[in-house]
């Protein structure tokens, strides 16, 4: 197995791989983010720092990273990681998905 060094620690090459691929997709993604941001608030009219402009980038900016983050991860294949990451920080609590969720039973 090949070991990269880092100030005394021990890395595997495929950790350091992974690693440089998660901030690599952040960095992506957070570049995207605000490139696009600026496009759409200028487009929809909102002054800088504004109250329009707060609930706009809140309501539409936001929601927007998390699939920017999901399409990069995707292509760099680490979709399942990042996706796992997502839905358990922004949808709802597992005890109220599992009322909504249809789980595949072989007993129906």
């Amino acid at each position: 197995m090949v070991y990269l060094y880092f100030d005394d620690m021990r890395i595997s090459k495929k950790k350091a791989t992974d690693f440089f691929l998660i901030i690599l997709i952040f960095a992506i993604t957070g570049t995207t983010s605000v490139f696009l941001s600026a496009v759409i608030m200028n487009e929809l009219g909102f002054e800088r720092w504004s109250l329009g402009y707060i609930l706009g980038y809140i309501f539409i900016i936001l929601p927007l990273y998390h699939l920017l983050l999901l399409g990069y991860a995707f292509v760099f294949g680490r979709f399942e990681f990042f996706y796992g990451k997502i839905k358990r920080i922004v949808f709802l609590p597992k005890k109220w998905l599992d009322k909504f969720i249809v789980k595949n039973d072989a007993t129906h």
